[in-house]
């Protein structure tokens, strides 16, 4: 039902406002090339409104045919003047005026969604693209490693690990069960450069017991979601990543990301973040 980002792979149907209806929202959440390709097209879609209306009003500004009323329209849209072309009569003017209007409408919205796109905190924590089911100081866990690759810290983060899997109940029917699981370490004061989960699987852990096809049975899912503030902005971020059975390596270890260089200075390599030693 969700990709290993989190987004909801399934279509709403009556219940869901659609993007026209929040459009703020759809907005903030489209790529910025997608926003950038919106306000081209809105912004030509209004001026040929305008051409269309002053070509069709004859007389109404000082040039002649579709062409010279786009480009008079885009030069009131944008209030240049050149001085070349110019409202005429009554009605010219009454376009104008409306124009203008619009124009301002139409920057003061786009400048207060880009700003609002600027200013939305995002982070750059990456997630190891496979867990590992292995022993970690003698004992049975569940490891999964996150990096940070920002130069800037995530302060007092906080990292939850949820088990999430299809259980049968007493009358036949099938629930969606979600348990939290215990982690050695669940906060992290600095997040600066790479973070090793841990879940240890014992009596208590709701991984106990259960096999790889076990959890493929039961369709089983692990979420795994940060949370802290961004120094540089101040401002609340968090990310998350979803595992599914599929992503569970069994065995093994995580290849050292943390190394020396030539000169003596620590290196941390982001493109061993996924690397697992056997």
């Amino acid at each position: 039902m969700v990709d290993e980002k989190g987004q909801l792979r399934i279509r709403h149907r009556r219940t869901q406002m659609s993007a026209f209806q929040d459009g703020y929202h759809s907005i903030l959440r489209m790529s910025w090339r997608s926003f950038f390709a919106a306000c081209v097209v809105t912004y030509v879609l209004l001026n040929l409104c305008f051409a269309v209306a002053f070509w069709q009003a004859e007389g109404s500004f000082s040039g002649e045919g579709f062409r010279q009323a786009f480009n008079f329209s885009v030069q009131t849209f944008s209030t240049i003047g050149y001085g070349v072309l110019s409202p005429t009569d009554p009605v010219g003017n009454a376009l104008v005026v409306l124009e203008t209007l619009v124009s301002l409408l139409f920057t003061a919205v786009i400048t207060g969604l880009a700003f609002s796109k600027f200013a939305r905190p995002s982070s750059k924590v990456r997630f190891a693209q496979k867990m590992v089911l292995s022993t970690f100081d003698g004992k049975r866990a569940l490891i999964v490693r996150v990096a940070n690759a920002r130069s800037s810290m995530i302060v007092e983060a906080q990292i939850t690990l949820s088990f999430a899997r299809n259980t049968t109940l007493q009358d036949g029917s099938t629930f969606r069960r979600i348990t939290d699981l215990q982690l050695m370490r669940n906060t992290q004061p600095m997040f600066a450069l790479a973070w090793t989960v841990v879940h240890f699987i014992d009596e208590e852990s709701p991984l106990y017991g259960l096999s790889h096809a076990d959890l493929k049975a039961c369709d089983a899912v692990v979420i795994i979601s940060l949370r802290g503030v961004d120094e540089t902005f101040m401002q609340e971020t968090y990310a998350r990543h979803i595992y599914g059975t599929g992503t569970i390596h069994d065995g093994g270890k995580y290849a050292d990301i943390l190394m020396v260089d030539e000169d003596g200075e620590r290196v941390i390599d982001y493109s061993r973040l996924d690397l697992i030693d056997s």
